[in-house]
């Protein structure tokens, strides 16, 4: 397939982020742009605690002292002890909460979301979860770009 994509022209390098965020899975991509080169696109596909590459990761998270640790449906049964007694908090399908009260139902279907935890709002569970993405791109971005660490 013959692409229509052009070089570059801008006059600097520039990164871009791409952020994919759904209900149960999201995924993250990035293209670096430098100045007459032709863009290329690249999916992480290496976040923590997966055993294969794979592009999406769970939107479930589970959180301790309010920062993002696992992002998976689950808690690890090695790490259950470690979460009862941390009080960790698991949040899914929490993106659910953003879509607007006006818009109708999907074919009239009744959705039970799950409560969100007692001391967060849609809104910190939506920072925590992109301020561990944007960790994640910035692990990409400066492990696998020998000039990484100036974008």
């Amino acid at each position: 397939m013959r692409s229509n994509r052009r070089p570059y022209q801008g006059p600097r390098t520039q990164l871009v982020v791409s952020i994919d965020i759904g209900t149960t899975f999201s995924a993250a991509s990035v293209c670096i742009l430098q100045p007459g080169t032709l863009p290329v696109f690249e999916e992480i596909l290496r976040w923590p605690k997966q055993a294969n590459p794979d592009a999406k990761v769970s939107t479930t998270i589970v959180q301790g002292n309010h920062v993002v640790s696992v992002p998976r449906p689950t808690v690890p049964c090695d790490a259950k002890a470690e979460a009862d007694e941390e009080g960790w908090i698991k949040a899914e399908w929490w993106k659910l909460y953003l879509r607007p009260d006006y818009l109708p139902k999907i074919n009239g279907i009744e959705i039970e979301i799950p409560e969100l935890p007692p001391s967060r709002t849609v809104n910190d569970i939506f920072a925590d979860f992109l301020e561990y993405v944007k960790g994640q791109l910035q692990v990409h971005v400066t492990s696998s770009h020998g000039n990484g660490e100036s974008l």
